[in-house]
């Protein structure tokens, strides 16, 4: 069966704080230019965030999507149950 990608699970302390550590490499690897290394250090932290946000709405997205298989194993099972019941 193939692995499907629900099966990973990243923590969100871990891209914060890979977010965190790529931008002090790039803060600190480009201090000749204050500017260049703020510019860079805010869009990579940016970034972090944007996919911090981007993994949760898909963790909602697959919770949902768990909910309405639940409902429908639910909803089958009751009309079997019914149709033993009338037959």
């Amino acid at each position: 069966m193939p692995h499907d990608i629900s099966d990973i699970e990243v923590p969100i302390w871990f891209a914060i704080v890979a977010g965190v550590i790529i931008g002090g490499i790039t803060f600190f690897g480009i201090a000749f230019s204050a500017r260049i290394a703020i510019t860079l250090l805010l869009s990579i932290i940016s970034l972090g965030i944007s996919l911090v946000i981007l993994y949760l709405l898909y963790r909602f997205v697959v919770a949902v999507e768990q909910i309405a298989d639940a409902t429908d194993r639910i909803a089958d099972q009751n009309r079997a149950d019914e149709d033993d019941l009338y037959n």
